[in-house]
């Protein structure tokens, strides 16, 4: 049996994996985690095969989690089911120790193929995902946002969604101050100017769910 830990703050997700995955028959043993401070409980006192994590949670925001998981279970295979889009956190979640990333919007059939392919210990990557990783190694000049940190791609997509500094500054647990010494950094990096115009390259390049 592989011991599963179904990591997202919906009810209806986890009731709608866990009948997906209930259907291979006899191969999965489930468990579910609402939040970040239940999944950190529980992995600390159980033994998961896999984890299938949400990056969403009301108590943690992008891959804040996913670090932590790997701090207190370093060899504990997550793989990330996020309704975001490859092109905004898949490469990002590899690079961070995830050994896949699977949108939600895809079959049933791939989470179980992502899941078999995990725990045969390999790595999960969907072809969209591929298809941006291939073209990271032959374009150098790839989009500008690859460039960010993990902390600052998270306030940079949360400028373009339109939150205010102050709202970002709840999210996150930083001091408004804070948040805009990274949005400066954000800015110069990417060679932009203003909110509207880090709006207009996120909704250019499909990184707004």
């Amino acid at each position: 049996m592989y011991n599963i830990l179904i990591v997202d703050d919906h009810p209806v997700v986890r009731a709608g994996v866990k009948t997906i995955l209930n259907a291979e028959r006899g191969m999965f043993t489930l468990d579910e985690a609402q939040n970040a401070k239940e999944t950190k409980l529980k992995i600390s006192a159980n033994n998961y095969d896999l984890i299938l994590l949400d990056l969403t949670l009301p108590d943690s925001q992008g891959l804040n989690l996913l670090k932590d998981i790997k701090t207190i279970k370093k060899h504990t295979p997550i793989l990330v089911l996020s309704v975001h889009p490859e092109e905004q956190y898949g490469i990002r979640c590899i690079k961070a120790g995830a050994s896949g990333f699977i949108s939600k919007e895809s079959a049933p059939f791939e989470l179980i193929k992502a899941i078999r392919k995990v725990q045969a210990g390999g790595r999960y990557i969907s072809p969209a995902l591929a298809e941006i990783m291939a073209c990271q190694i032959f374009d150098k000049d790839g989009p500008r946002h690859l460039c960010l940190s993990d902390r600052e791609f998270d306030i940079f997509i949360g400028i373009a969604q339109g939150l205010r500094v102050t709202e970002l500054a709840e999210r996150f647990k930083l001091s408004p101050k804070t948040i805009y010494t990274y949005r400066e950094h954000v800015l110069t990096k990417m060679g932009l100017s203003s909110n509207v115009e880090l709006a207009r390259y996120a909704d250019t390049n499909d990184l707004i769910v």
